[in-house]
């Protein structure tokens, strides 16, 4: 997904067994799970939870920006999905805007 003007971004989904590990990928680097120095992100989980946010990104500039959410499973019912991009935008830049799959 490429987007501008943006000041923050996220990913949700719902999580659960089976979601796998992925990539993600701002500006064709890649990101780092919170206090890891692992590149592996993972979204399965023993336990069912709707609606988290898979991946957050702020104090970004207000030029393009790509981001992309990479499967790393070479199994195709090992997959991770998203349910929805948030994009805010700076203060006073215009409105703050969202889609889904």
């Amino acid at each position: 997904m490429t987007f501008s003007g943006a000041h923050a971004i996220a990913i949700h989904s719902n999580i659960y067994y089976g979601r796998w590990i992925y990539d993600i990928e701002v500006d064709n680097k890649k990101m780092f799970a919170p206090g890891s120095a692992t590149k592996q992100l993972n979204a399965s989980i023993l336990w069912t939870i709707s609606d988290t946010i898979l991946f957050f990104a702020d104090n970004l500039d207000e030029g393009e920006h790509t981001i992309k959410m990479i499967h790393l499973s070479d199994q195709v019912h090992w997959s991770t999905t998203f349910r929805s991009f948030e994009v805010w935008r700076a203060e006073g830049s215009g409105s703050n805007s969202s889609g889904g799959s």
